[in-house]
């Protein structure tokens, strides 16, 4: 796991600083960090520093995702949550923060429709955060669905009256062809998680799709 953070920070590292080193292709081959194998779709534009974006994978899915104007990540708390990426806004700290944002990524099942996908995902979430002390009486409803700048669909979903700290979230499903992205928003009333819902959209709409090339990440997945 350690290896594997490591390999996380400096590819995010060399995104932000060498971005005219990346041409055509979409791969991503961890601990080969001064291969040419390493790529990201033409036409993005690069981040101007390592906290601004985060490339999320698992297995050999990845995601590309950029922190939205008026966030900025905290490596330090997404290590301690074992996430690639944790934001919160500009002006709040690691202690005390309105709202927040943070990735998680799951297999695709490749029969299911995005909408579908979604419903499903949404309603294991709920079904874990029923069982917090809190989590009782959370419920679960449809938002918006719209496809991204790469042309990913993705399904809103909001989940009300949740555990505490994080009462009201609303998750943002990017799916892809065999994962899906979960952008979390997490909030402790439903006033913060409403004024901060175009955060999520813009960074659900930036979103970019990257291959990943991994032998670790084969043999786990057999």
């Amino acid at each position: 796991m350690l290896m594997r953070k490591t390999v996380l920070a400096v590819v995010c590292l060399l995104l932000a600083v060498q971005s005219a080193a990346f041409a055509a292709g979409t791969v991503l081959v961890p601990g080969k960090e001064n291969s040419p194998e390493i790529r990201i779709p033409d036409g993005i534009p690069m981040p101007p520093d390592p906290d601004g974006a985060a490339i999320c994978w698992k297995g050999e899915a990845g995601f590309l995702i950029r922190v939205p104007e008026g966030w900025r990540n905290v490596p330090q708390s997404a290590a301690h949550y074992n996430v690639c990426l944790m934001a919160i806004p500009d002006g709040s700290s690691p202690q005390d923060f309105p709202a927040l944002l943070y990735p998680r990524i799951f297999f695709r099942s490749p029969n299911k429709s995005p909408a579908d996908m979604a419903d499903n995902a949404a309603q294991v979430a709920r079904r874990d955060l029923a069982r917090a002390p809190g989590g009782e009486n959370i419920s679960v409803h449809a938002g918006e669905s719209f496809v991204s700048a790469p042309n990913l669909p993705v399904e809103i979903r909001y989940f009300d009256n949740g555990p505490y700290p994080n009462v009201f979230e609303a998750v943002a499903y990017v799916v892809h062809d065999t994962s899906v992205l979960g952008l979390v928003l997490s909030a402790k009333t439903r006033d913060a998680r409403d004024a901060f819902l175009p955060a999520l959209l813009k960074c659900a709409r930036d979103v970019h799709p990257i291959q990943v090339k991994d032998a670790r990440a084969r043999q786990k997945n057999k």
